[in-house]
């Protein structure tokens, strides 16, 4: 089994004396209140598949050897809007990613180079491997499920995991996601610990850290997202105290081409 309870086996909790029912656990999750948006300076790290063109693209243009770990500036709003800048030793940005509507665009300032994709998986996987949608990226930096929205709960699954100490909760491709996602819930306070994405050998698997209470809802401290059989990893924590206002101006999440830079489509293979 994927290594989801590493670190318990001091501490294994008990089953719950009667299993909820799958309609209740739904109802809470569905209930919980989410933050909108969120600013922050973030930790944050990425691990490339170098091997797997057209995956790695950011470290090829950056020059990585696969690996960046480093603070980042970090924006969304939900349902989908997101900014990420991560930061060089002296503060200026390597390079920037935002996401607005359909469009997501980023920008490499060392290269003058700015490519242009759309918001989904398949442009994200070009960016850090992991082919994940911005709009299910923002909504599990809320610390929500993949999706609860238009599930059927007759079909969902709930059993006791023994193994990882957690109840494990397996939903059936729905209205908000077209994957199969099993996730695996604190046993008291039914907060995500962990979830898998797809079938078995092209799963996307997640990992949440500590929820921490903030602006009335409580949103993890750190979350991390891997590709199939984990070759590519993006992961993001929480290092500075979020500021969360109402909302933010569409301009935030705007990324105008800069003056004599480069412009290349995220798709195709002229990207070299």
């Amino acid at each position: 089994m994927w290594a989801l309870a590493a670190g318990c086996a001091a501490w294994e909790p008990a089953p719950p004396a009667v299993l909820p029912a799958p309609a209740e656990v739904l109802a809470r999750l569905r209930a919980r209140p989410h933050l909108r948006s969120l600013r922050t300076l973030a930790s944050f790290q990425i691990q490339f598949a170098l091997a797997e063109a057209p995956a790695g693209l950011l470290a090829r243009e950056l020059g990585l050897g696969g690996t960046y770990a480093g603070k980042a500036v970090l924006l969304w709003r939900a349902p989908a809007a997101l900014r990420l800048e991560p930061l060089s030793p002296l503060g200026a940005p390597l390079f920037v990613v935002a996401v607005r509507g359909a469009s997501l665009r980023a920008y490499v300032p060392g290269r003058a180079r700015f490519f242009e994709g759309g918001a989904d998986a398949q442009s994200m996987a070009r960016l850090f491997g992991v082919p994940i949608g911005s709009g299910l990226f923002v909504r599990l930096l809320q610390g929500a499920l993949p999706a609860a929205e238009g599930v059927d709960a007759g079909r969902v699954l709930l059993a006791w995991d023994a193994e990882a100490g957690a109840l494990r909760l397996e939903l059936p491709p729905a209205e908000g996601l077209d994957r199969r996602q099993v996730v695996w819930l604190e046993r008291e306070s039914w907060l995500p610990r962990a979830a898998r994405l797809g079938e078995p050998g092209a799963e996307i698997e997640v990992r949440f850290g500590p929820f921490r209470e903030w602006g009335g809802a409580r949103i993890p401290e750190w979350v991390e997202v891997a590709g199939p059989r984990r070759a590519s990893r993006l992961r993001l924590e929480v290092s500075g105290a979020p500021a969360s206002p109402p909302d933010f101006p569409d301009s935030v999440f705007d990324l105008p081409v800069p003056p004599g830079a480069e412009v290349l489509p995220l798709e195709g293979e002229t990207l070299r």
